[in-house]
C-alpha cells in the first residue's frame, strides 16, 4: 500500500482501528483506495453547486419544474435523486453517523471498503444495521457493495477471489468468484466492484492485478468470473471501461493518460468488456483521460466514451468512477461532476465517504433536474437500470 493510500485510509478509520486485529484471516494489505484523478484542464465546465443551496424550489418556474419532476418519477424527486448514488462512509458499526444518515437520505447503494471492516461479526451487524435503519425510516434499503478485486485489492479480507495473472483457467476464475460471493452474501453484501477487465500490460497500472495481457484470455477469465459471482447471487460491476491497462500510471495515484487510438482500444482493451456486455449487470467507468477522445475530461464524464459503451450494445447500469476524485481533473466541484456524469449517461453516481461531498452532489442533481438541466426522462431511465442492478443483487 502506498503512503498516499495509507494516509487516505487513516483519515477514514480514525479512532476505529486502534487495538485488536481483524477476526478474519488477512490475505492482503488493503483494498483499492478511492480513485484520485489527475489535476489539469477539462472541457467540462457546468456551474458548481453550493452546499448551502436549499432543496425547496425558490421561484415559480422551479416550483413548476419540481411539480413536473415529481409527477414524472416513481417517487418524489428528493427521494429519487438519492437513489442515484453509491456512497462510501467512515465507520464500521451500525451507529456510525453515515448509517444514521439513511434516515434522511434514501441512497441507492453503499460501498464497503477495507476501512469499514473490523471483523466478520461486526460487518454482518453493520450491513444488517444499514438495512434496518432505512426500513425504520420507511425508506428502501440501499444494496451493499464491496470493492473486491482480489489479492490486496479486497474490502473483506480472507474471502478472495485470488484473481490476477496467476489465475490459470476459466474454471478457476469462476470457482474463485463463486466461493467469494457466497462468503460475502452471508455477510450481507450483494454486489462487488469486480472483476477487472483491464489488461495486465507489463509496467502498466494493472500489471500484477488484472487477469492477463492477452485480450482474448482476459475476456475469457472475466466472463468466467462474472458467471461465478452471479452463481453466488452477487452482482458483479466490471471495471474500468474503456480499459486502463496502458495508462501512464494508476489513476488513483496521479495524472493518468491512455494514449491509444480508438482503433487500438477496439483491438485490445475493449475486447474483455465485449466478452461480458450481454451478461454483466453493470460496468464501472475509468477515471483516466483518453487522448483520442478529448484528452482532458475523465472517461466517467465524457459523453463520447459513455456513448461508445451504449453503442456497443450494453444495456445494464453504468457506474461512475469516484466523482470526488474527478474534480481534480475538472477543476469544478463534486456537484458539477455529478450533474455532468448523470446528464451524459452514468446511472449510479459514486461519491466516497465525505458526507459534505455527498450532500453537495445530491443537492446539485436535485437542482439540475428542477432547472431542466437534466431531463426527468434521464433520471427515470437511470432509476430503471439501478432497479435492474438491485434485482441482480438479490
Amino acid at each position: 500500500m502506498t503512503p498516499w493510500r495509507r494516509g487516505l485510509a487513516a483519515l477514514t478509520v480514525l479512532g476505529l482501528l486502534g487495538g485488536g486485529g481483524l477476526a478474519l484471516a488477512l490475505d492482503g494489505e488493503g483494498t483499492k483506495a478511492l480513485p484520485l484523478l489527475p489535476e489539469g484542464g477539462s472541457g467540462f465546465r457546468p456551474p458548481p453547486a453550493r452546499i448551502g443551496e436549499p432543496l425547496a424550489p425558490s421561484t415559480p418556474a422551479e416550483r413548476e419544474q419540481a411539480r413536473k419532476a415529481d409527477a414524472g418519477l416513481p417517487v418524489p424527486l428528493t427521494r429519487a435523486a438519492a437513489r442515484l448514488f453509491l456512497v462510501g462512509f467512515p465507520g464500521g458499526t451500525p451507529d456510525a453517523p453515515s448509517v444514521r444518515k439513511l434516515r434522511e437520505r434514501e441512497w441507492g447503494a453503499v460501498l464497503i471498503d477495507r476501512a469499514n471492516v473490523l471483523d466478520g461479526v461486526t460487518l454482518r451487524s453493520l450491513t444488517a444495521g444499514i438495512a434496518d435503519t432505512a426500513r425504520a425510516a420507511k425508506r428502501v434499503p440501499p444494496f451493499v457493495v464491496a470493492a473486491q478485486l482480489g489479492g490486496d485489492e479486497v474490502a473483506v479480507p480472507g474471502v478472495g477471489p485470488s484473481g490476477g495473472p496467476g489465475t490459470g483457467s476459466a474454471a478457476e476464475a469462476r470457482n474463485d468468484a463463486r466461493r467469494a460471493g457466497r462468503s460475502l452474501r452471508r455477510l450481507g453484501i450483494r454486489a462487488v466492484l469486480a472483476p477487472s477487465a483491464d489488461l495486465a500490460v507489463s509496467g502498466g497500472p494493472w500489471d500484477r492485478r488484472a487477469f492477463s495481457e492477452d485480450p482474448l484470455t482476459a475476456g475469457r477469465l472475466v466472463d468466467a468470473a462474472v458467471k461465478g459471482w452471479q452463481q453466488a447471487r452477487v452482482a458483479p460491476v466490471v471495471g474500468h471501461y474503456p480499459g486502463e491497462g496502458t495508462a501512464s500510471q494508476d489513476p488513483e495515484l496521479g495524472a493518468a493518460t491512455v494514449g491509444l487510438s480508438r482503433a487500438e482500444l477496439r483491438e485490445r482493451d475493449l475486447r474483455p468488456f465485449d466478452a461480458v456486455l450481454s451478461e454483466t449487470p453493470a460496468i464501472q467507468l475509468s477515471g483516466a483521460l483518453y487522448a483520442d477522445f478529448d484528452g482532458i475530461t475523465p472517461a466517467t464524464l465524457d459523453p463520447g466514451i459513455i456513448g461508445t459503451l451504449r453503442q456497443s450494445g450494453f444495456r445494464g447500469a453504468i457506474v461512475s468512477a469516484n466523482l470526488t476524485a474527478a474534480t481534480l481533473a475538472t477543476g469544478e466541484g463534486v456537484g458539477a461532476a455529478a450533474v455532468a456524469a448523470l446528464k451524459n449517461g452514468c446511472d449510479l453516481l459514486f461519491v466516497p465517504g465525505d458526507q459534505r461531498d455527498q450532500e453537495e452532489a445530491y443537492r446539485a442533481v436535485v437542482r439540475a433536474v428542477r432547472l431542466g438541466t437534466i431531463p426527468v426522462a434521464r433520471v427515470r431511465e437511470a432509476l430503471v437500470r439501478i432497479d435492474r442492478l438491485r434485482r441482480a443483487a438479490g
